[in-house]
């Protein structure tokens, strides 16, 4: 609406008439023109073939939300909003308050905006006085997130309760064994306590698991000469981590 200021009737309470090409609007539209903000609540649509009647009222500026440069009201309301999160689904334990880590994009910029996060499902988390949820049993729980300024962007994310959260786990050992030699290797837990025992397997022929002890295996190369990569396989319950091993010549 850059060139239509000329067809402005002013009016003393601050109202405006425009007689305009018909064009897709709204009533409660906001435009700006000449850096005045205006509020569109009356529309005529019909009586006129091909044109339009407006009336609106006059509108504060708002200079977070309008553009002045280009002469858009509201321009937040045309921006593109997305929820970015980390890839893997996030877990948490029993007990433990539900902070989701997330980050907010506006036209791909990343912004800090103010957000609403809450669950439906009550099954396994529990509302707090402080507006804020903890789990309260294992399962699964489906998380509503959305700008608290602009409610129409909105996601959902799920999340995870169980007794081990944020947990993971990695074998810690040598990177290789001399054929005939044999290595010690250690699943390490982080994140919680090991408890009970670790399995472990290999893949390939080259190097064998000769013994096991709690979260300890040993592994030992083949005597044939026999060289390349073999996959160390660890599983705590759900837990699991691998390894690659190089099995290389005695000298």
């Amino acid at each position: 609406m850059h060139n239509y200021a000329s067809r402005i009737t002013p009016q003393p309470n601050k109202y405006a008439e425009f007689l305009l090409p018909k064009q897709p609007i709204d009533r409660l539209t906001k435009f700006i023109i000449e850096e005045e903000g205006w509020y569109l609540v009356e529309l005529d649509k019909s009586s006129v073939p091909g044109v339009m009647y407006l009336s609106a009222t006059e509108d504060k500026i708002n200079f977070i939300n309008d553009d002045l440069k280009n002469e858009i009201g509201d321009a937040d309301k045309l921006a593109k909003y997305d929820f970015i999160f980390p890839e893997k689904e996030e877990s948490f334990k029993v007990g433990e308050q539900i902070n989701l880590t997330f980050s907010i994009t506006k036209d791909g910029i990343p912004i800090s905006v103010p957000c609403i996060v809450s669950f439906k499902d009550r099954k396994v988390v529990k509302k707090q006085s402080d507006d804020t949820y903890i789990a309260i049993a294992e399962g699964e729980a489906v998380a509503d997130i959305c700008l608290k300024d602009y409610p129409q962007y909105s996601t959902t994310r799920k999340v995870i309760i169980s007794n081990f959260a944020n947990v993971s786990g990695f074998i810690n050992g040598p990177t290789f064994i001399r054929l005939d030699r044999q290595a010690s290797y250690t699943f390490i837990l982080t994140g919680a306590d090991l408890e009970g025992e670790v399995s472990y397997e290999i893949d390939g022929e080259l190097a064998s698991i000769i013994s096991t002890e709690s979260a300890t295996c040993i592994v030992k190369a083949n005597k044939k000469n026999k060289l390349g990569k073999v996959l160390l396989r660890a599983k705590y319950k759900d837990i699991e981590a691998t390894k690659e091993i190089d099995i290389v010549p005695l000298w």
